[in-house]
């Protein structure tokens, strides 16, 4: 037997707050996905006002548009929002995939030559 998510007992005594509907509807018709407890917080809080998710572009309004991994899924979204809010997710379309996947592996490499100056600092104190 399948398990529905309000099976799930995290969803107790959890809401989604009405400001957020609209992103949450254009997310399960999108992509088919109903966020866990906890994943639309995660994503405001470490995703957006942390700077954690990748950033792809700005948009012609004034939003921005990331790509952030959503925990209970594993699924990759892009979404539209400002560092304190979401505004809606935003169509997958291959041009945005592939453009997030270069972005990513740029901020790997940059990561990874960054890496050996701290060990090297950390040694030297």
């Amino acid at each position: 037997m399948t398990r529905h998510f309000s099976d799930d007992e995290r969803w107790n005594g959890a809401s989604i707050d009405f400001a957020h509907w609209h992103f949450h509807r254009q997310l399960y018709e999108r992509y088919g996905i109903i966020m866990g407890p906890g994943d639309f917080s995660d994503m405001v809080k470490r995703g957006l006002r942390k700077g954690k998710a990748l950033l792809l572009r700005e948009t012609a309004q004034g939003g921005k548009l990331y790509r952030w991994r959503v925990k209970s899924t594993g699924e990759r979204i892009f979404i539209i929002a400002d560092r304190e809010r979401v505004i809606t997710a935003y169509p997958p379309r291959k041009s945005l995939k592939k453009l997030a996947d270069e972005m990513e592996a740029q901020r790997k490499q940059a990561r990874a030559a960054a890496q050996p100056l701290e060990i090297e600092m950390a040694a030297s104190d």
